[in-house]
């Protein structure tokens, strides 16, 4: 339903085909849409049953780990080059990460992961530099099922690292000129010299960091777009 009511799978003008989350000017636009699933097997499901049983007028590509590598850039420049493909078929695995779709403007999650973070980045696929449309995100989720469970642990694992990453310490112009410069001053002096008295817990955290660095110790570091 969710894919008539943007516009994919009927004709522009059709009775069903409005959608306050599938912004229009005039008569209905023509969506297309990227639906991630955690499995290959769910994607089966929806590919036979539901397209190409219940919807055979969209046309549809499929991005999963069948598809050789050397394969899947094939798959996305055909997919935003050709509008009349209607559907991108992806598991969240393989098309999550580093792919560039923004010829589509809506997204639809069928199942999701344990890791919120890895649905964020799929999100992100349509939703990146050159998207020129409002990109419209859809999450199916059915009471009292291990859908919605995975779904407060997302927001509960969200919450926890908004938490820890919070305004006051996410940005560089909230650190002072002080943190700011043993950010870059890496030497041996700088490296060894414990924190001052004075200082907050985010310079102590900066000074350690700047110790793990000069030692030649690895520094995990991770982003989330907003």
């Amino acid at each position: 339903q969710i894919l008539l009511d943007c516009g994919i799978g009927a004709e522009v003008g059709g009775a069903a085909l409005s959608l306050e989350d599938c912004p229009t000017t005039g008569s209905v636009a023509v969506h297309r849409a990227l639906v991630f699933c955690q499995s290959r097997e769910m994607l089966d499901l929806v590919a036979n049953d539901l397209l190409s049983r219940c919807m055979p007028t969209v046309s549809y590509l499929r991005l999963d780990g069948r598809v050789p590598a050397s394969q899947r850039f094939e798959l996305v420049t055909q997919f935003n080059s050709d509008p009349s493909l209607d559907v991108m078929l992806l598991t969240t695995s393989v098309g999550g990460l580093g792919l560039n779709l923004t010829s589509a403007d809506v997204v639809i999650f069928v199942d999701h992961d344990w890791n919120p973070m890895k649905d964020l980045q799929a999100m992100d696929r349509a939703h990146r530099i050159g998207q020129q449309r409002v990109v419209s995100v859809f999450r199916l989720i059915t009471r009292d099922t291990l859908e919605e469970k995975i779904m407060g642990l997302q927001q509960f694992k969200l919450h926890i690292a908004h938490s820890v990453v919070n305004d006051q310490n996410a940005a560089l112009d909230t650190m002072g000129t002080e943190q700011l410069l043993e950010l870059f001053d890496v030497s041996p002096a700088t490296a060894a010299a414990p924190p001052s008295e004075h200082a907050t817990p985010s310079d102590a955290n900066g000074s350690a960091i700047a110790s793990t660095f000069a030692a030649g110790g690895g520094v995990a570091a991770s982003s989330r777009r907003k």
